[in-house]
């Protein structure tokens, strides 16, 4: 975690180490990453990195910290207006292609998802993936709770393995336009946003359908 000097930095001192970090990160993966580089871009030295984050995992789980909050508050935003009540399923996917969307266009922020996701390093996985999971299980599981309670997904829905399965197929959506090799069958690899949507909400279907209900939705 950052220490207190970091937080009393000027905004436009920290941006500069975070966007020299998230660069580096992105690129080169925790392992190959160098520190040296990042403070080289950011115009600060190595001493004074360290007086900001007791170690290089530190500042990589803060960018994927930062990085999962602001991915997070986008999707939130994206959903405020969706007709959940009327339309629970045209709403799951609807937000799908906004988090689709959203990779499309935020590159940094889909670099980091690549570092998230893709990391060799066992403790520095660990370490990110505690970190993003509050997100993913406060948003996906608030999602399948209100569908629940709704009556748009039957009460049997069995909860935690959905939840667990959307979470798993968030990250492979988002990436497997940008990244070659993670997608084997749906031709994912270098598509447009109109066919990864059009591949999102046919694993949505996959993922959800056996437990959507003909009934018409509640309030909760």
């Amino acid at each position: 975690m950052p220490t207190p000097t970091w937080e009393r930095l000027p905004e436009a001192k920290r941006d500069a180490v975070r966007r020299a970090a998230e660069e580096e990160f992105g690129v080169r993966g925790y392992n190959a990453a160098s520190l040296n580089t990042i403070c080289r871009e950011a115009g600060i030295s190595k001493g004074s990195l360290f007086q900001y984050f007791p170690d290089k995992s530190d500042l990589f789980v803060h960018l994927i910290a930062r990085a999962s909050h602001d991915i997070r508050v986008a999707m939130e935003a994206a959903s405020v207006d969706l007709p959940w009540m009327t339309d629970y399923i045209g709403s799951v996917n609807l937000l799908m292609d906004a988090w689709i969307d959203y990779f499309y266009d935020q590159p940094r922020h889909r670099q980091m998802l690549v570092s998230a996701n893709l990391e060799h390093n066992p403790s520095a996985l660990a370490a990110v993936r505690e970190a993003v999971y509050v997100d993913y299980l406060e948003v996906i599981g608030g999602m399948i709770d209100l569908g629940i309670a709704i009556g748009a997904l039957r009460k049997d829905t069995d909860r935690d393995a959905l939840v667990a399965a959307i979470i798993m197929l968030l990250p492979h959506i988002a990436l497997g336009p940008h990244v070659r090799g993670l997608d084997p069958l749906l031709g994912l690899a270098g598509s447009d946003r109109t066919h990864a949507m059009s591949v999102g909400r046919r694993l949505i279907q996959v993922l959800m359908g056996q437990y959507v209900t003909q009934s018409v939705p509640k309030e909760p």
